[in-house]
């Protein structure tokens, strides 16, 4: 588990790892130095040696970081003309970051992929679009998604894979606005979220069966006006999605199976 909490002493945000020490004990270790302005874990790798997220630097910015045990703290860097960056995802042997650097002057966002051997490397924009902002990375780093801003400025999902680069992931008739929050561990399948005829409704895409809408869920599962249902995870062939219901400050776990329907 990774977090953060407040450091009375420091008047700052701390950074933690908590893990097994034993085969009945576990250890809530603070790591990294006090930053001035704080630092935020986002992201834990499956296999829990890896940290990603931000840290306030020098008074003056935000800067993406990884921490692992053996290697510390590394700050991630920025693209050209880059102010600000964020890591918001980790491949699960914690090889593979990605997030999103603020460009200045225009404050838009563009999506990044970094590793080790190539550092940051920006993940493109959309024919015509001015932004991206990547949200999500396969168990190998070798699928990212997220969303971009397209010829028409919309805001659209898209899926980018090294040998295609960023692509959109296509739209159904009557929807607009779409986010991509979750990717398949194999990179095949995608969940998020769209908007149809104003109301926002869940979608999967797959590299088999295209975009597909999922049903609403109603009050036969406990959700009522004002309810958001955010995805968190999806199987690799796209049959069952694990999702959270958000109602201000809780919400029940839901889970979407073919075949099944919703179930809480």
């Amino acid at each position: 588990v990774a977090g953060f909490y407040y450091d009375q002493n420091e008047n700052t945000t701390r950074l933690f790892h908590w893990a097994r020490q034993g085969e009945h004990a576990y250890e809530m270790q603070t790591i990294g130095p006090a930053f001035d302005g704080g630092a935020n874990a986002i992201a834990l790798s499956a296999d829990g040696s890896t940290i990603v997220g931000q840290i306030w630097l020098d008074g003056s910015h935000n800067e993406a970081f990884r921490w692992t045990e053996a290697g510390g703290f590394q700050t991630l860097g920025l693209l050209p003309d880059g102010s600000d960056s964020s890591a918001v995802a980790v491949s699960a042997d914690g090889a593979v970051v990605v997030g999103y650097v603020n460009n200045s002057p225009g404050g838009e966002l563009e999506a990044f992929r970094w590793t080790e051997a190539d550092g940051m490397q920006s993940l493109g924009l959309l024919p015509d679009g001015e932004w991206s902002q990547a949200t999500a990375v396969n168990a190998d780093g070798t699928v990212v998604v997220g969303m971009a801003g397209n010829d028409q400025g919309q805001e659209v999902a898209f899926r980018w894979t090294e040998a295609n680069g960023i692509q959109p992931i296509d739209l159904l008739p009557g929807t607009s606005e779409s986010h991509a929050y979750v990717v398949s561990a194999n990179g095949s399948a995608v969940a998020g979220m769209c908007q149809l005829e104003g109301d926002p409704i869940l979608y999967i895409w797959t590299e088999n069966t295209g975009t597909e809408l999922l049903p609403s869920v109603g009050e036969e599962q406990g959700f009522y006006y004002g309810y958001q249902i955010h995805p968190r995870g999806i199987s690799d062939d796209g049959s069952m999605v694990v999702a959270l219901g958000e109602n201000w400050d809780s919400g029940p776990g839901l889970v979407w199976e073919r075949g099944h329907g919703w179930q809480t």
